[in-house]
C-alpha cells in the first residue's frame, strides 16, 4: 500500500521567491517529499513549512513508524544542505495514497499536552535554592553537563533525550574517574584479561564507559552491573543507527522506561556534583523538584475520514480533508 504523511516543519528557511513547492525523490525510491510553505512572515522566529511524504507500507501502524523515520532523515539532509535550523513538528495527517481506489481513508491527528499544564512549580523557595547552588564552585564540566541535561528534558524525541542524558553522565564521569589504572576486561565474561607472555593482567587508564560505570556505582544506591550493561547496550545501538523499535525488540525492553531511568541518574549525578562543589561542607534545606518520568506523554486524538479523489490513479494533496478538534478540560474535582 502507498501512504501520504503530512508533517509540519519549523524552519529558519523558506522557499525561494516564486517557488510553489520543491520535490525530493529518494534515489532508491524509498520515499518522495514535497515541501510547501504554510506560514512565512518576515520577523517570525520560525517559518512553518509542510512536508508531504509518500512511501510504501504494509499497514497504518507501520506507516506511522516509517513516516517518522523518513521525515527525520529528510530534515537531517536538508539541514546539512542549508546549514539552517529546521525542526520536525507533529504528524498532522496520514492518508491512503494507493493508486486505483476512489474512497480513501485519512487519519487526522490532533495533539493536546494535557489539562494540568502549566505546572505551578516556580516559587520563591525554589529560586532561593537555585541561588544557593550557584554559590558552588561550578566547573566548566558541570556547566556543560547542565546544558545537556536541559537539552535532554526538552528534546522532542525520546532517542534524543537518551543521548543527551548520556552526555551528562559522560561529562560528570570525568570528575569522579579513578586515577589508578584498571584491568582490561574480557568482552564475554567481564573478567580481567591475562597476558601469558608478560605473565600479568594488562592495565590502562579508565576508558570513558568504564568511568561512566564507576559513576553509576557511586550515584545509584541499588546499583548492579545490569543497569550499566543495559544503558550501554542502548547507547551502542543508537550509535549504530538502530531505531527505537529495533532496540525494544532486540533487548526486550520498553525504551521510554530507560529514558526515565537515565534521566533520573543524570539528575542525581548533577545534584551530588553540586553538593561536592562547595569549598567547605554546608547544611542547607533545599526546595528542588525531581520527577520520575522524562519521556514525553501527549494526548492524541485520531479522527478517520473517508474522502474521494477525482482521479483514482492520481490523488491530489489539495483533496485531503481537514478537521480541527478542540479539547475542553474540566478541572473540577
Amino acid at each position: 500500500m502507498k501512504y501520504l504523511a503530512e508533517y509540519e516543519l519549523h524552519s529558519h528557511a523558506c522557499l525561494e521567491d516564486a517557488t510553489h513547492n520543491v520535490l525530493l525523490k529518494h534515489p532508491e525510491g524509498i520515499y518522495e517529499v514535497e515541501l510547501r510553505e504554510k506560514s512565512v512572515n518576515p520577523g517570525d522566529e520560525y517559518s512553518l513549512l509542510t512536508a508531504y511524504i509518500t512511501f510504501q507500507a504494509d499497514s497504518i501502524d507501520e506507516a506511522k513508524e516509517l513516516s517518522e523515520k523518513h521525515i527525520k532523515e529528510y530534515v537531517d539532509i536538508l539541514t546539512f544542505g542549508t546549514n539552517i535550523n529546521i525542526k520536525v513538528g507533529y504528524l498532522l495527517k496520514l492518508a491512503d495514497w494507493t493508486e486505483g481506489i476512489e474512497d480513501r481513508q485519512c487519519y487526522i491527528f490532533n495533539k493536546f499536552p494535557g489539562d494540568d499544564r502549566p505546572y505551578p512549580l516556580i516559587s520563591n523557595e525554589l529560586i532561593d535554592s537555585l541561588e544557593f547552588l550557584l554559590k558552588a564552585n561550578i566547573s566548566p564540566l558541570l556547566r556543560r553537563a547542565l546544558k545537556w541535561f536541559s537539552n535532554g528534558v526538552s528534546a522532542q524525541y525520546s532517542d534524543d533525550q537518551f543521548q543527551y542524558f548520556w552526555f551528562v553522565l559522560e561529562l560528570l564521569s570525568q570528575i569522579y574517574k579513578k586515577s589508578e589504572k584498571v584491568n582490561d576486561a574480557c568482552p564475554k565474561c567481564g573478567q580481567a584479561l591475562f597476558c601469558e607472555s608478560c605473565n600479568e593482567h594488562p592495565k590502562h587508564k579508565p576508558y570513558p564507559k568504564q568511568a561512566i560505570k564507576h559513576l553509576l556505582s557511586i550515584m545509584i544506591s541499588d546499583y548492579t552491573d545490569d543497569i550499566f550493561d543495559t544503558l550501554n547496550k542502548i547507547r551502542n545501538a543508537l550509535m549504530h543507527g538502530d531505531d527505537i523499535k529495533q532496540i525494544e525488540e532486540s533487548l526486550e525492553l520498553e525504551f521510554s522506561k530507560y529514558v526515565d531511568k537515565i534521566g533520573q541518574i543524570a539528575w542525581v549525578s548533577l545534584f551530588n556534583t553540586f553538593a561536592n562543589s562547595f569549598e567547605e561542607p554546608v547544611k542547607k534545606q533545599l526546595n528542588l523538584i525531581q520527577v520520575n518520568i522524562y519521556s514525553h506523554m501527549t494526548l492524541t486524538t485520531n479522527v478517520v475520514l473517508v474522502f474521494k479523489s477525482k482521479d483514482p490513479d492520481g490523488p491530489k494533496i489539495e483533496e485531503l480533508p481537514d478537521l480541527k478538534v478542540s479539547a475542553i478540560y474540566d478541572n473540577k474535582e
